[in-house]
C-alpha cells in the first residue's frame, strides 16, 4: 500500500514535471524549480506529495517569464505561492494584475531613483568606495525597493555603479 502511494506521488511530480517543460522548453529549469522552489513550499506548508495542486503548463508559463526577463526571481516566488493557493492562476495575467511585471524600463526613471538613494544614503556609498562589497547590495536593495523589485537587476546594477562613480 505505501509503495503505490509513493508511485501516485512520483507521478504526479513527472506530470507536473512534463507539462511544465512542454510550456517552458527547458527541463532543466523545470527540474530546478520542482526541487527547489515548489519543495520548499510543500515543506513550509507542511504539505505532501499527493497534496500538490500546481498546474505543470502554469509552472512553465512561470519559469518562461523568468527566462525571458518579464518577472523578477523574488517576484515569481510570489506567484508560485499564490499559484499553491489557486490553481487556476494565469502567472502573466496574475503579474500583470499585481504590478510585478518588468516593462521596459525607463533609464531617466531608474536613474533618478539611484540618485535619490545615493543622495539619502552617504553612508553606504563611502563604505562602498572605501571597499566594502556589502554597502553596494545596501544600495541595490533600496533601489529595488523603490522599484518594487521591477526592474532587471543587471541594468539597476549597472546605472548604480555608474551614478557612484560620477
Amino acid at each position: 500500500v505505501r509503495f503505490m502511494e509513493y508511485m501516485n506521488d512520483i507521478l504526479a511530480l513527472c506530470e507536473c514535471f512534463e507539462a511544465a517543460v512542454d510550456a517552458c522548453g527547458n527541463a532543466k529549469e523545470a527540474a530546478n524549480w520542482l526541487t527547489s522552489d515548489v519543495m520548499k513550499i510543500l515543506n513550509v506548508r507542511q504539505m505532501t506529495y499527493d497534496m500538490l495542486n500546481l498546474d505543470g503548463k502554469s509552472l512553465g508559463e512561470l519559469i518562461k517569464l523568468v527566462a525571458d526577463g518579464k518577472v523578477s526571481r523574488a517576484n515569481s516566488k510570489k506567484i508560485l505561492s499564490a499559484m499553491f493557493d489557486d490553481p487556476t492562476i494565469e502567472p502573466e495575467s496574475y503579474a500583470e494584475a499585481n504590478d510585478m511585471l518588468i516593462g521596459e524600463q525607463n533609464d531617466d526613471m531608474i536613474i533618478g531613483i539611484v540618485r535619490n538613494v545615493i543622495a539619502n544614503d552617504p553612508k553606504s556609498v563611502n563604505d562602498f568606495k572605501s571597499g566594502k562589497e556589502k554597502a553596494l547590495m545596501a544600495l541595490f536593495g533600496k533601489c529595488m525597493k523603490e522599484l518594487k523589485g521591477n526592474c532587471d537587476p543587471q541594468q539597476l546594477r549597472k546605472v548604480l555603479l555608474d551614478c557612484i562613480n560620477e
